[in-house]
């Protein structure tokens, strides 16, 4: 009968050590030495086709009084927070920088419900607005006997100021809708800007912040959005590596809509935004 073969632990290998991925865990924990793993398949980034839809990119939530994180008393109202983990990347809507890598438009698509005298929107499907395919959806329509109305979203894959001076690769998503809107509408024209004189959107950084407004069925934090600058030359090779990394995986990514779902500040329909910018759906 064969030995058994056991394996010793090595007394000079230090325990594990718990770290987060984000930029200061990277720069304190993954200093290897990358010669090493020559010949190594990077896993998820070769088989990309095995992986459609598994990707995850975390969204920038703006915590209003309705979201989980606040009734559990793990972010404030008007915290930006990492959609998936949680964390707090820029607490009471303090002025957070970030450089945008790609725009993209949504539709967001909800159910009218009654309850009793009162009309909620119920979450059904978010869409990428596509030309030529769905850019004209009808913001209230009928459907199967049941009312629909659709906003339109403005949203844009971003990195911290944070990652970037870390030299990390970590998108986040932001959202810009009903009384956000408007903020975005600032961003897109900046960025189209930008355009006009041959710039790509990351050569420059936007200052995002929020502030609270009341409407008439309470309040809710409202996001702002400014120019802020450009970015120094020498970092444009690494943020052309991150946008042509982006669009390898764009087709795989899920976006997280939680805080929509979460969402119960307004019960109006929004309007057309072409007749109106800012609506009263600033909780969602």
């Amino acid at each position: 009968m064969a030995k058994k073969k056991t394996v010793t632990k090595k007394e000079n290998l230090p325990a594990l050590t718990e770290a987060g991925l984000n930029s200061s865990a990277l720069a304190a924990h993954a200093n290897y030495d990358l010669a090493q793993f020559e010949g190594v398949k990077l896993d998820v980034n070769e088989n990309k086709e095995l992986f459609q839809n598994d990707i995850l990119i975390p969204k920038l939530h703006l915590i209003q009084a309705m979201s989980e994180l606040r009734k559990q008393k793990k972010a404030d109202e008007g915290d930006f927070v990492d959609s998936l983990t949680g964390e707090i990347i820029s607490p009471d809507g303090e002025e957070l920088k970030f450089v945008v890598l790609k725009t993209f438009k949504r539709w967001h698509t909800f159910k009218l419900v009654n309850e009793g005298t009162k009309t909620k929107k119920e979450f059904i499907s978010s869409e990428i607005m596509v030309l030529g395919k769905n850019e004209n959806l009808a913001y209230q329509e009928t459907v199967e006997g049941e009312q629909i109305v659709r906003r339109q979203v403005i949203s844009a894959y971003v990195l911290t100021e944070k990652d970037v001076l870390n030299v990390l690769d970590k998108p986040y998503i932001i959202d810009f809708a009903g009384a956000s809107k408007y903020a975005g509408r600032k961003m897109i024209s900046d960025i189209n800007t930008l355009g006009k004189n041959s710039l790509p959107s990351f050569v420059g950084f936007f200052k995002l912040t929020a502030h609270e407004e009341n409407f008439e069925d309470g309040s809710a934090y409202v996001k702002n959005v400014a120019f802020g600058g450009y970015l120094p030359k020498e970092i444009m090779p690494f943020l052309v590596n991150c946008y042509k990394n982006l669009e390898t995986i764009e087709n795989q990514i899920e976006i997280d809509d939680s805080d929509v779902i979460e969402s119960t500040a307004s019960k109006k329909e929004d309007e057309d935004v072409t007749k109106k910018v800012a609506t009263t759906d600033a909780g969602i």
